[in-house]
């Protein structure tokens, strides 16, 4: 006969480990893409670091021998072939569906859609738009370098703030499970005594024991909660459409609140945008400034309604950099449709642009690397100075109480 308790442990033991894998996603959560705009370039269905690297690694190989077949200009179907008998697996098994996709009379951003199911709704987006402009390998060698640039700055300057993440996860529950045993076993005698001997309690361990109260009283109604949210959050991540669900948009607009994750979605957004308008009129389109410009950033990034508006404004007749200073799309923007439209060579100012906006973005992500450890740290200390100063203050006025009446 199987122990009852050895089955609740076990069922607790689960509910431990999703509730903390959960609890880590929502730490990095504002920080590191889980909505946003770098979650539009990064490939989907992550939520651990090791994983989001392998898919990146995936990704940039698989888009790197596209961009090399089209700049070649080697038959599509036979160097998809030869790319898959000398691939591992599961790359092999991506450029042979891209084959079959094109044979069938796919275009090439469909068939890396099918075939590669994770693929950014981003990557997708700047294809489909390329490929119809006739700018298919201009626009496979931008997400090259685009996907490269984002792999180093993952794996080189941002791996503090997984760690960052893992450990003030761990260190907050561990606190946290100090606290409670505080508030619920010790704070409850070191009233009573403080009672016995009619001795005042010290101010911050009055604040102490009202949060030890309010806990006491509705901390299971909270723990749920949480618990709750934290579930929605996962089956959201994985049933969301390319929309993204209530969550998403509420963590994108938090990110796009806060003034150090405003900068990355601000300034990947606008690099993208730029680079697709780039590629525009390269091809000689009309309506370059306009047509799906607001699609390539991420559906739920607060940049998208200003390109709408500055599309929209375009198309209407508005001369672009009148339209761009209406929708507040920065003024390195403005200054470079202003030389454009005085004759300077879109191709190099349109470019310096793009990668002045990513380097903003970049910038502030590494800072954030940089300051994650440092901060988590400091608001951890802080905790425990409340808490220990919370059960210090008291036995020192107690032993005063004490000597003032022998």
């Amino acid at each position: 006969m199987i122990d009852l308790s050895l089955i609740i442990a076990i069922v607790l033991l689960v509910a431990l480990v999703l509730v903390v894998r959960y609890l880590f996603a929502w730490t990095r959560a504002l920080t590191w893409g889980i909505s946003g705009e770098p979650d539009g370039l990064l490939p989907a269905g992550f939520i651990t670091f090791r994983p989001l690297i392998a898919r990146m690694t995936e990704l940039q190989a698989i888009v790197s021998r596209l961009a090399l077949i089209t700049r070649l200009n080697l038959p599509l179907e036979a160097a998809l072939e030869a790319a898959a008998r000398t691939e591992p697996r599961r790359r092999a098994r991506a450029f042979r569906s891209m084959e079959q996709e094109i044979k069938g009379g796919s275009p090439v951003w469909t068939a890396l859609q099918h075939a590669v199911p994770s693929c950014p709704g981003q990557l997708v987006t700047s294809l489909r738009l390329a490929e119809g402009l006739g700018q298919l390998p201009e626009a496979l060698a931008e997400q090259e370098r685009a996907i490269d640039a984002m792999l180093e700055v993952r794996t080189h300057t941002t791996a503090h703030g997984p760690h960052a993440a893992a450990y003030g996860t761990v260190m907050l529950l561990f606190i946290v499970s100090v606290a409670i045993w505080t508030m619920t076993v010790l704070i409850p005698r070191f009233k009573n005594i403080f009672v016995d001997f009619d001795v005042a309690v010290p101010p911050i361990t009055s604040v102490f024991i009202g949060i030890a109260g309010w806990l006491v009283s509705t901390g299971l109604f909270v723990l749920l909660g949480v618990v709750v949210l934290m579930l929605i959050f996962g089956l959201e991540r994985l049933l969301e459409g390319s929309d993204g669900g209530p969550a998403s948009r509420m963590v994108a607009a938090l990110r796009w609140a806060l003034p150090f994750t405003r900068p990355v979605d601000y300034g990947l957004g606008m690099a993208r945008a730029i680079r697709t308008i780039k590629l525009s009129l390269r091809s000689g389109s009309e309506r370059a400034f306009a047509d799906g410009i607001p699609t390539v950033v991420c559906a739920t990034n607060y940049l998208r309604p200003r390109l709408s508006g500055f599309a929209q404004a375009v198309a209407s007749g508005t001369i672009p950099s009148v339209a761009a200073r209406e929708a507040k799309l920065g003024d390195v923007f403005v200054c470079a449709l202003r030389m454009v439209e005085r004759g300077e060579d879109p191709e190099r100012v349109l470019g310096h642009a793009a990668d002045y906006y990513e380097a903003i973005a970049h910038r502030w992500w590494r800072a954030m690397a940089a300051l994650s450890v440092p901060l988590v740290t400091l608001a951890l200390g802080a905790l425990v100075a409340f808490i220990a100063l919370a059960l210090y203050t008291p036995l020192v006025t107690l032993i005063h109480s004490l000597a003032d009446t022998i």
